[in-house]
């Protein structure tokens, strides 16, 4: 089976990808492989992180990043404190992100239902910046967002990407982060690992292949120009 016969209707590769995430580590858990994917079709993936804060994650982060093959940028803000940012500032800088990279699609967390407050507040920013970037006359639009599936499964999939030949790579990016992986470490191996290998694979059989990311889609509200942008083409 082809899988991307699948995402006919919302996700063609190559494509330009744009993923903000809360915490190093939450871009190869939600989706190093559908990433990379990318990349290695001839798109365009660029990560940005709310985290870079401390240095050991932030140096598990570039070189997550560099396995994968994806540009990347921290934007330094304190782990479990995103609540407490100004939320139209941070907003702004993401909008003007948006607008750099263009992306067709932006991937980042599903906020609900998930224990940690950080990403719910990550896609409630990602979400209001992808809206106040849309401006149809400039010719260019942000389709809309694909939530991952960081530490919970999605009760309802738009679409599944198959990364059976992006797994290693992505099991490798996610164990250089180290200080993460063995905080969780047991006898049988660490949490996230084992939690990204097992998901993967029940993905992967539900959609017909040996490895899956799922994602839940949601579309960017257009609401005509009421910002005016000046994008160089």
């Amino acid at each position: 089976m082809v899988l991307e016969k699948l995402n006919n209707g919302i996700l063609q590769f190559p494509t330009n990808l744009v993923g903000i995430f809360a915490h190093e580590d939450d871009e190869v858990l939600g989706a190093g492989g559908t990433l990379a994917k990318n990349i290695q079709k001839g798109g365009r993936s660029h990560v940005i992180c709310f985290g870079g804060y401390e240095n050991v994650r932030e140096a598990e982060f570039r070189n997550s990043c560099e396995i994968l093959g994806v540009t990347y940028k921290t934007l330094g803000h304190q782990q479990e404190a995103y609540s407490n940012l100004p939320f139209g500032e941070v907003s702004k800088y993401l909008k003007g992100e948006i607008i750099e990279h263009k992306p067709e699609f932006i991937i980042t967390h599903r906020g609900r239902s998930d224990y940690n407050r950080d990403h719910g507040t990550v896609e409630d920013i990602t979400m209001d910046a992808a809206r106040r970037a849309q401006n149809p006359q400039d010719g260019w639009i942000t389709k809309g967002l694909f939530l991952t599936e960081t530490h919970s499964l999605h009760d309802l999939v738009h679409v599944f990407v198959d990364i059976g030949k992006q797994y290693d790579l992505a099991q490798r990016a996610l164990s250089s982060h180290n200080s993460q992986t063995q905080k969780l470490a047991t006898k049988g191996g660490d949490f996230y690992t084992g939690f990204y290998d097992k998901r993967t694979a029940l993905r992967g059989f539900q959609a017909g292949c040996e490895r899956a990311e799922a994602f839940e889609y949601k579309p960017v509200p257009l609401l005509g120009s009421l910002e005016r942008h000046n994008i160089s083409s």
